[in-house]
């Protein structure tokens, strides 16, 4: 009589089929000029080996932050969306495995969830499988984020916070703690749009 696999048996079965994934897709839009592995192209080396060996992963959202970002030298706003996914391996006889992994995205219209979400899957299948991703050491780049417009206000008024309500309302802002006001008083001192 066989023995229906374990949960752990099974992954280790995936783990021998999924042996590595390249980055094949290639994002050449501005600011771009890089190559990616999708979360397609993840979910397609792997999906038919979970399938084969009866591995069945179930999802479920931990935790979810959104915001609004600037990002760029134009200030240009973005939704943020952060989220932790836990994800539960079922095996053939029914044992589970958990774990979980961050995602996180920025989208100008209504996907950065979506997106995060997917980042998060991607992510955690890599390192449950431990596929090899011949990526450069997280510490390789570094992103700026864009000053608040509170910061943009108060360094044009070297900090002098008073000068710069009455510059502001000068200028037709009756009211830098409304965030619209702020925002848009910024962008006037600086040229651009919040």
């Amino acid at each position: 009589m066989t023995q229906t696999p374990t949960v752990h048996a099974a992954l280790v079965a995936v783990m021998r089929d999924v042996q590595g994934l390249g980055k094949h897709q290639r994002n050449s839009a501005p600011g771009g000029n890089y190559n990616f592995r999708g979360i397609d192209a993840v979910m397609n080396a792997v999906g038919p080996a979970l399938r084969e060996h009866s591995l069945a992963v179930i999802a479920s959202c931990r935790s979810a932050e959104y915001a609004e970002i600037l990002v760029g030298k134009d200030r240009r706003p973005m939704a943020h969306s952060r989220v932790v996914m836990e994800y539960t391996l079922i095996g053939p006889d029914g044992s589970t495995l958990s774990g979980s992994a961050p995602g996180e995205a920025f989208d100008s219209g209504d996907k950065a969830t979506a997106k995060a979400c997917s980042v998060a899957y991607r992510t955690w299948l890599l390192q449950t499988l431990c596929l090899p991703t011949d990526e450069p050491d997280p510490d390789a780049s570094t992103h700026e984020r864009a000053p608040s417009a509170r910061d943009v206000v108060l360094t044009h008024h070297k900090g002098d916070f008073g000068a710069a309500v009455e510059a502001a309302t000068a200028a037709g802002f009756d009211n830098l703690r409304d965030p619209a006001q702020l925002s848009a008083y910024a962008a006037r001192l600086t040229g651009g749009a919040q």
